[in-house]
């Protein structure tokens, strides 16, 4: 995170010469300051930065040295190593960072954006094989009830049956978020900053009563680690 305005001004001068490195740093602070999600950063810093080595590797210093064809054998060296699915996430990433480009009028006028021409990579639709009872029973058994661990692991197991919420959606809920007489939990800033209210059954109210009458700490966090802090 750059601290100053002339910094990033310079930045932004030097984007507008059409560097690659410069441009992508440049789009990493323009969504930060435009308030997205660490998560989100995380993700387009995750795509970006191979493609820029990318790109380096093979001469590509400059956006405009940039075509539909050298896309397009970029994401099919990336197939190579990843699924259908990561392939698709660099996909995004890239399209995103290009209408930044074309949005900021970070490049000349007679500039075309490349990633106009160039399709979107299938994803395999196959359903995802939901996990059986038996192996359900099979993780709670795991958790070994009369310690701090085995209560909140056996708590943290029925709240994500009953929610389905993510797992940062689950490590960012506090205590205040939950109401365990009507089974209401708030969940804040989900996926795409939205927040949503889920509902706990009778069972994991039970569970979870059970785990905070062992906690004794001053965390806010709903389920903590054994010294207190959100769990990561």
């Amino acid at each position: 995170m750059f601290s100053t305005n002339s910094h990033e001004q310079t930045i932004l001068e030097f984007a507008q010469g059409g560097y690659l490195g410069i441009s992508a740093e440049s789009f990493l602070i323009d969504r930060q300051a435009a308030g997205l999600s660490r998560y989100t950063l995380k993700f387009y810093r995750q795509f970006l930065i191979p493609f820029i080595k990318h790109c380096n590797a093979n001469s590509l210093t400059l956006i405009y040295d940039i075509s539909p064809d050298h896309l397009r054998r970029y994401f099919l060296t990336l197939s190579e190593t990843h699924n259908s699915g990561g392939v698709h996430a660099a996909y995004r990433t890239l399209r995103a960072f290009f209408r930044w480009l074309v949005n900021e009028e970070v490049m000349s006028p007679e500039w075309k954006n490349p990633m106009l021409r160039v399709k979107p990579p299938k994803v395999a639709t196959e359903p995802l094989e939901p996990i059986s009872l038996q192996d359900v029973r099979a993780l709670m058994g795991t958790c070994q009830r009369g310690t701090f661990t085995g209560h909140r692991d056996y708590a943290i197991l029925l709240f994500l049956l009953d929610t389905g919420a993510r797992a940062q959606e689950l490590c960012n809920t506090t205590i205040q978020d939950a109401d365990l007489n009507t089974g209401s939990v708030m969940i804040r800033f989900g996926k795409g900053g939205k927040t949503r209210m889920v509902f706990l059954g009778r069972k994991t109210r039970r569970a979870l009563r059970s785990y905070l009458r062992l906690r004794h700490d001053n965390s806010p966090a709903l389920f903590a680690a054994m010294n207190g802090d959100h769990l990561s």
